[in-house]
């Protein structure tokens, strides 16, 4: 455990130098190995050494004590600051609660939540105590002895590298190496989660990155830009943010033809009916209420990201299967948009045929979109990708040619712009279940 300790304090060391903090850590009795979920005491401590150096006074101390001590281990984390005052000190742990000061403002309370919750997972417990002017101090008490079920991993058998402590104090954003797979990846949906608070970002991320590819942003300018970029799967984002709230980051990705399609949920404070109005108003998909459950949220997603694939069907599929009116009348009008989307690329690849190449580069110069925009746009209201969707395009009209306007399969080829006969009938056939000529003579119908 040593080891794990020294290397999360270690992390903690230019942050600290920032704000020329004597930061000391100091183990003062030999540490037995024990059992515990370690990733959840690193976010315990995390959290725990974040706020004390957040909130210490410049050129302050932070003292780090471990110790067993009556069969418990003991981590004590001091700092010289502001304080807590007394009637604050039994709310502290409560989800989303913000101490009266200006300090603690830039604070959502989430983190020593989300630790008081990962102490009581570990039969422990977290005690506070602050002078008003001086020196405050948290506990983190857990057993030393503890049983636990197998889903806890023995502390010795885990890597004591981590990233979580820079994360937790400052803005997370995604890495550029990491951006640039995105658009790559096929096994799991994009989010793109927007709050100016670090702790929530770290909250929100603990909850969905192992059903998610995420993506963060720190305020609604570079959420808006980043939903550009990315073109998400989905967007949750906050409603109070610096720039640019989150009802008016709905109101101009709604709007964007580029992100019009992209289901928004804002995470919100405040439950009275004007407020969620205002956003349901400005376009956002669906509004969940702090504090939320888990669970809860992430139902919210799914049932979201389900009905954007009937969504997709539908746009795709025309009326086989699902109909319009099965949606409500946002999604409606969504898909109006969409639909006209797709009828304006249709039109540009058919327009290019044959003179023109018509791929991606076209299209991308055409459009003025990005590559990975555009990519992850078509993906997201079709399923397919752009050149599925380039070659079905041109596939369709080669089959009304065909069957309504009596071309000779050859001219019908040429004309949509594929300069091998072999290969139209090979996707052609795999696409309608019959050969060129088959249309022809009238087997088929479109």
């Amino acid at each position: 455990l040593e080891k794990h300790i020294e290397q999360w304090t270690k992390n903690y060391k230019p942050l600290a130098k920032d704000k020329k903090i004597k930061l000391s850590l100091n183990i003062l009795t030999p540490l037995k190995k024990f059992k515990c979920d370690l990733n959840k005491l690193e976010i315990i401590y995390n959290n725990l050494l974040s706020n004390a150096i957040k909130y210490s006074k410049w050129q302050g101390k932070v003292a780090i004590d471990v110790f067993i001590e009556n069969e418990k281990l003991k981590i004590k984390v001091s700092n010289q600051g502001i304080g807590i005052k007394e009637e604050d000190i039994n709310q502290i742990f409560d989800w989303y609660y913000r101490a009266d000061n200006s300090l603690r403002k830039k604070g959502s309370g989430i983190g020593l939540a989300l630790s008081k919750r990962f102490a009581e997972l570990h039969q422990g417990r977290i005690q506070v105590k602050s002078e008003s002017k001086g020196i405050t101090q948290f506990t983190l008490s857990i057993p030393a002895n503890l049983q636990i079920n197998k889903q806890h991993t023995p502390i010795e058998e885990k890597d004591p590298e981590n990233k979580l402590a820079k994360e937790s104090f400052q803005q997370p954003v995604i890495l550029d190496k990491k951006e640039k797979q995105l658009a790559g990846k096929k096994d799991k949906e994009i989010i793109l989660i927007i709050d100016d608070n670090p702790e929530i970002l770290m909250y929100l991320d603990n909850i969905l990155k192992d059903d998610f590819d995420l993506i963060h942003s720190h305020d609604g300018e570079d959420g808006i830009k980043k939903a550009i970029k990315h073109v998400p799967d989905l967007i949750l984002s906050d409603v109070m943010m610096p720039k640019l709230d989150g009802i008016q980051l709905c109101n101009q990705l709604k709007k964007h033809h580029i992100t019009s399609h992209v289901p928004i949920i804002l995470l919100t404070a405040k439950s009275n009916t004007e407020s969620i109005s205002s956003g349901f108003s400005e376009g956002a998909d669906d509004y969940v209420t702090k504090p939320f459950h888990p669970s809860l949220l992430k139902t919210r997603i799914k049932a979201l990201l389900e009905n954007r694939k009937k969504l997709q069907e539908f746009l795709l599929k025309g009326n086989s299967g699902v109909q319009q009116h099965s949606f409500s009348e946002k999604t409606s009008g969504i898909i109006d948009a969409e639909k006209q989307f797709l009828f304006n690329i249709e039109e540009l690849i058919l327009t290019g045929c044959p003179e023109t190449k018509v791929n991606t580069d076209y299209l991308v110069k055409e459009l003025g979109m990005s590559r990975t925009s555009l990519y992850r746009k078509i993906k997201a209201i079709t399923g397919q990708s752009i050149n599925e969707f380039i070659r079905d395009t041109k596939l369709k009209k080669a089959a009304k040619l065909i069957y309504q306007e009596d071309y000779l399969v050859t001219e019908a080829s040429f004309e949509v712009g594929f300069s091998s006969i072999k290969y139209f009938r090979k996707v052609f056939k795999e696409k309608y279940g019959y050969n060129p000529s088959e249309f022809k003579s009238g087997a088929a119908q479109l």
